[in-house]
C-alpha cells in the first residue's frame, strides 16, 4: 500500500460515515413518501364512499335534516338582527350554532358509516377518523353571505371543549390532523335567497401509522445498513484468503445491489417530491379561487350563464323525464352542450390566475385546466337526476369538450392527477326545482418533471458522488491488494532462492572443512590448497550474497557523487574489466563509437553497476552457442544514447511489464534455473532514475533484447 493503515482506516470511517449519511437522507426521504401514500388507496375508497353517503346531506347522513331545524327556522329573525343589532345577531348565531353542533355531535353516526365501508370494502379495521365543520353562513339575498361560524375565530357562547384551531369536532378521536389523513374537504353552499352553506372535512388514518411505515420500510432499512457496512469493510480490509474472481464477483454483486436501493431511495424521494412540489402555492390558488366563486359555480359569473341554460326549462325537464325518458335525455345534452360552450368562451380563469399570482408573488409559468365533472337537476327537494356525468359518454355533447376527467371548459394543462387538484366543489341546493354542479380546478407549473429534477439535481449529484467514490475506494484498494498479493508471492520467491543460494556456498565450505580436518590432507600441502581456495570462493561468494541482501533496504536512497567523464573511455575500462571476468567464456563483446559527443555527467560506481547487471543477464538468457553483446553509442537532439543488444532468448510484452520490479523473475521460462534474486534490473532502474535518465527496451521473445539508456546533455 502507498498509504499507512491508519490514513486506510481514516478513509474506511469517512467513506462510511459520507455514505451512510446520503442513505439516512435518501431513507428520511422514503419514510416521509410512505407515511404521504401509505394510506392512499384506502382515503380514496373513503371518500368515494362518504361522499356517496352525504350527496345530498350535509356533515354526515341527516346532518343537513339537523342543521335546517336550528337554521331555517331562525332566518328571518337573523336577517333582522343582522340589519338592526349585529352584537345580539352575533350572540343568536352562536347560540344557534352551539345548539347545532351539539346536536351534531350527539347524533354523529359516522362511526356506524366507517364501520359499514370497512366490512364492504375489506379495510383495514384499526382507522381513526374525525369530523371537523370548518365555517358556516347564511344567505338571505342571492350572492350575498355572513359568516355564523369560521375556525379562525374563537366564540364565546360555543362550547369550548368543541372547538379547535381545525375547526368543530363533531366526532372522532383522530388526534393529528394534516394534508396527509385529509380524507374529504367538502363545501355546501345554494345560490338561493334565505339559504345556508356549511363546510366540513373528514380526517381518516391508521391507529398504528408510524408502527406500520417503520414496520413495512424494515427491511429496505436493514438492507442499507448492512449493504453498507459488508461494501465498505469489504473495501477497505480485503482479505487474501480468496480468489481474485471471488473478490471480483462480491464487489460487483456489492455494487448492484447498493446501487438499486439508492435507485429505490431516490425515485422515492423524487416521487415525495412531485407530491408536496408546489403545494403552498396551490393552497392559496385554492383559497382565492373558493372566494372568488363563493356565491357562484365554476367561475365568476358562472352560475348566471348555468342559470340562463338550465331554469327557464326546468318545467319541461321534469315533463320530459316523467313522461318521456329518452327526449329527456336528447334534451337534458343539448342543454349541457350549450351550457358548456358558453362557459367556454366566456371562460375567464386565466385573468383571475393572473391576479392571483400578481398578488402572491407567485410562479408565473402556470397551466391549468378547469372541468365540470356532473350536472344534476332536483325536481323534488334532495332528489337529484343527471343531466351530465364523467363518468358517460353523451353524443349530442361536443366531444372536443368531453375527456374521462370532465367537460374541459379552460386551460392548457395536459395530465390531470390528484397531486395538481387546487379545488374540487359540489354546490347545490336543498330545495324544489334546484339544480347542482360539481366542478375542480387543477393548477399545475409548466414542465413539472424538468422543474422536478433540476430541483433535485444535488441530491442526484450527492448520490452519484457517494458511489463514484465508493467504486473509487475499491478500484485503489483492489489495485493495491493485488500489489500485496503479488508482492507476498515474489517474496516467497525471493525467500525460496536466497535459501538455495546462501545453501550453495555454506554446503561447500562445510564440506571442504571436514575434509581439511582428515589427518591425511593436513599432511599434505598440495592437498590442502585446492579446498583453501574452494573456502575462499565460497566465502567471497557468500560475503556477495549477503551484500545484495543488505543492499535491498538502501537502493531507495542512492547517494550519488557525479563528476564528468568521456563515455567512450570508460566504457572501454569497463569492458575490458569484463573481457577478463569472461575469460575462457564463448562470448563476444563488442563496443561501437558512433558518438560524437561523449562528455556525461555521472556516478561512475553505480554506472559500473547499470551495465554489469545488463551484461550478465545477456549471458545468463542466453541459450545460442555463440553469445554475443553488443554496445553502442550515438547522440541524438537530446543527448547520448547507450545500446546493449544480445543474442538471447528475448522477452514477451507482459515480462517487459514486470523486468525491473524487485525480486522479479521469470519462472516459466525455460531457463528458470537461472541462479539468481531477482535483484539486478530493479538496481539498474533504481540506479537509472537516480540520474534523471530514461530506460527502454526493445525486445522479441527468441530473437534477443536491447536495452536502449537516454543520457541528456
Amino acid at each position: 500500500m502507498k498509504y499507512s493503515a491508519t490514513t486506510h482506516k481514516i478513509i474506511a470511517i469517512v467513506s462510511f460515515l459520507v455514505l451512510a449519511f446520503i442513505e439516512f437522507i435518501l431513507l428520511y426521504n422514503t419514510y416521509k413518501s410512505e407515511n404521504e401514500h401509505s394510506f392512499l388507496s384506502e382515503m380514496s375508497t373513503l371518500n368515494k364512499e362518504y361522499a356517496r353517503a352525504i350527496r345530498n346531506d350535509k356533515v354526515m347522513p341527516g346532518g343537513q335534516r339537523i342543521l335546517d331545524r336550528f337554521i331555517v327556522p331562525n332566518m328571518q329573525e337573523l336577517e333582522q338582527l343582522s340589519l338592526s343589532e349585529p352584537g345580539k345577531f352575533s350572540l343568536f348565531s352562536q347560540k344557534i350554532c352551539d345548539s347545532a353542533f351539539h346536536e351534531l355531535k350527539k347524533y354523529n353516526n359516522i362511526d356506524s358509516l366507517l364501520h359499514d365501508i370497512i366490512k364492504k370494502q375489506q379495510l383495514n379495521k384499526d382507522i381513526g377518523y374525525v369530523v371537523v365543520i370548518r365555517s358556516m353562513d347564511v344567505s338571505f339575498s342571492h350572492g350575498k353571505t355572513i359568516p355564523l361560524y369560521t375556525q379562525r375565530e374563537h366564540y364565546d357562547h360555543i362550547d369550548p371543549a368543541i372547538q379547535t384551531q381545525d375547526g368543530i369536532r363533531i366526532g372522532g378521536g383522530l388526534k393529528d390532523l394534516s394534508s396527509g389523513n385529509l380524507v374529504a374537504n367538502i363545501s355546501v353552499n345554494s345560490s338561493m335567497d334565505y339559504s345556508y352553506g356549511v363546510a366540513f372535512c373528514l380526517y381518516a388514518d391508521f391507529g398504528n401509522r408510524q408502527t406500520m411505515i417503520f414496520k413495512s420500510m424494515l427491511p429496505v432499512l436493514i438492507l442499507c445498513l448492512v449493504l453498507t457496512f459488508i461494501f465498505i469493510y469489504r473495501i477497505n480490509y480485503p482479505r487474501l484468503t480468496y480468489s481474485i474472481t471471488t473478490h471480483k464477483i462480491i464487489a460487483i454483486v456489492s455494487f448492484l445491489v447498493l446501487s438499486s436501493v439508492q435507485f429505490f431511495l431516490l425515485y422515492n424521494t423524487y416521487k415525495l417530491t412531485n407530491e408536496h412540489y408546489y403545494l403552498t402555492e396551490i393552497s392559496i390558488i385554492n383559497t382565492e379561487y373558493s372566494q372568488a366563486i363563493r356565491n357562484d359555480k365554476v367561475m365568476p359569473g358562472g352560475q348566471r350563464i348555468l342559470d340562463h341554460f338550465i331554469n327557464p326549462n326546468m318545467r319541461r325537464l321534469e315533463d320530459l323525464y316523467l313522461h318521456d325518458p329518452r327526449e329527456f335525455s336528447l334534451f337534458s345534452q343539448k342543454i349541457c352542450d350549450s351550457a358548456f360552450h358558453v362557459l367556454k368562451k366566456a371562460n375567464n380563469i386565466d385573468s383571475l390566475l393572473s391576479a392571483i399570482i400578481k398578488r402572491h408573488n407567485l410562479y408565473r409559468d402556470l397551466e391549468y385546466s378547469l372541468l365540470v365533472e356532473s350536472v344534476d337537476v332536483s325536481f323534488q327537494r334532495d332528489k337529484f337526476i343527471p343531466l351530465y356525468n364523467k363518468r358517460e359518454h353523451y353524443d349530442l355533447i361536443d366531444a372536443d369538450l368531453q375527456s374521462k376527467e370532465g367537460i374541459h371548459i379552460g386551460g392548457t394543462l395536459p395530465d390531470i392527477y390528484p397531486r395538481n387538484l387546487a379545488t374540487a366543489l359540489t354546490v347545490s341546493s336543498s330545495v324544489d326545482y334546484s339544480y347542482g354542479t360539481t366542478f375542480s380546478l387543477h393548477v399545475d407549473i409548466r414542465n413539472r418533471r424538468i422543474t422536478i429534477l433540476k430541483l433535485m439535481m444535488p441530491t442526484f449529484l450527492l448520490s452519484l458522488l457517494s458511489i463514484s467514490s465508493v467504486v473509487l475506494l475499491f478500484f485503489i484498494t483492489f489495485r493495491n491488494w493485488l500489489k500485496q498479493k503479488k508482492l507476498s508471492e515474489m517474496k516467497s520467491d525471493f525467500i525460496n532462492s536466497i535459501t538455495h543460494e546462501f545453501h550453495t556456498p555454506l554446503a561447500a565450505i562445510i564440506v571442504a572443512n571436514k575434509t581439511m580436518q582428515n589427518e591425511k590432507i593436513i599432511t599434505s600441502k598440495e592437498s590442502l590448497i585446492p579446498l583453501t581456495e574452494v573456502v575462499q570462493r565460497q566465502s567471497e561468494r557468500l560475503k556477495i550474497l549477503i551484500s545484495q541482501v543488505l543492499e535491498i533496504t538502501t537502493m531507495n536512497k542512492i547517494s550519488l557523487q557525479k563528476e564528468e567523464y568521456f563515455l567512450h573511455h570508460l566504457l572501454d575500462e569497463i569492458l575490458l574489466d569484463y573481457r577478463l571476468k569472461l575469460a575462457g567464456a564463448n562470448v563476444r563483446l563488442m563496443l561501437y563509437k558512433e558518438a560524437l559527443r561523449d562528455s556525461v555527467l555521472l556516478d561512475r560506481f553505480w554506472f559500473t553497476t547499470i551495465l554489469l547487471n545488463i551484461f550478465d543477464n545477456a549471458i545468463k538468457y542466453n541459450s545460442s552457442a555463440s553469445r554475443e553483446i553488443t554496445v553502442t553509442t550515438f547522440n541524438d537532439k537530446k543527448g547520448v544514447n547507450i545500446t546493449i543488444s544480445d543474442n538471447g532468448i528475448g522477452m514477451t510484452e507482459e515480462i517487459q511489464k514486470h523486468i525491473f520490479e524487485k525480486f522479479y523473475r521469470n519462472m516459466q521460462n525455460s531457463n528458470s534455473q537461472v541462479k539468481g534474486l531477482g535483484l539486478g534490473l530493479f538496481y539498474v532502474k533504481q540506479a537509472i532514475e537516480a540520474h534523471n535518465w530514461k530506460i527502454d527496451i526493445e525486445s522479441t521473445e527468441g530473437k534477443g533484447s536491447t536495452f536502449i539508456i537516454s543520457i541528456p546533455f
